[in-house]
């Protein structure tokens, strides 16, 4: 059993090597760049961008990978809330998402693969409400206009599907969506991206 454990990993590692695998546009190491568009509740909508980097490999068909994430997203939103004696206002707008999946894929031809990922991301939620008096404004109430930093870190588990196309030497096209849930949020991505295999 100690011996046999070694020549499998040793055989599947030979059978996915890049020299079994030269001909599989989708084998070895990868790097790109990305854009799209991410929807959250209550019309907290924008555009996106960033870049993806990973490895992949092959046995026959079948694709596996892990890959790491970065993006810069450009969702912002802003709620008034209007009380007796004040006006609320609260900006949000997220910063720095970046996380990783790991990927199983199936190569549906020689250049068309399907990939499923799962993962988890993490990103900055920049929060401000400014509260603001009313004139008709009176003690006890504090009759100055405050602002509060309400921002945190939100964590999502995220679940996806990749659609990638090779279309040149080396590169390939990719169409995906993204699924994330966390404590604060649920979040859907779709993503356009370039990839330059190594």
């Amino acid at each position: 059993m100690k011996t046999a454990i070694p020549l499998l990993l040793g055989a599947t590692l030979l059978a996915a090597s890049p020299a079994c695998a030269e001909d599989d546009v989708f084998a070895g190491p990868y790097i790109g760049v990305e854009t799209g568009y991410e929807s959250y509740p209550d019309d907290f909508n924008g555009a996106m961008v960033g870049g993806v980097f990973g490895y992949n490999i092959a046995a026959g068909d079948l694709l596996i990978g892990l890959e790491g994430r970065y993006a810069k997203p450009f969702a912002k939103s802003t709620t008034v809330t209007d009380q007796t004696q004040t006006t609320t206002t609260t900006d949000v707008s997220l910063k720095h998402q970046f996380g990783g999946s790991l990927r199983l894929g199936y190569r549906l031809s020689d250049n068309v693969a399907l990939f499923g990922n799962v993962g988890g991301e993490r990103f900055t939620v920049d929060a401000t409400s400014t509260i603001r008096p009313k004139p008709s404004c009176a003690a006890p109430t504090n009759c100055t206009v405050r602002s509060l930093d309400v921002g945190f870190a939100e964590t999502l588990f995220t679940a996806g599907a990749d659609l990638e196309v090779g279309f040149a030497d080396k590169w390939r096209g990719r169409l995906s969506y993204r699924y994330g849930n966390g404590d604060a949020y649920t979040r859907n991505t779709v993503a356009v991206a370039l990839i330059r295999a190594f």
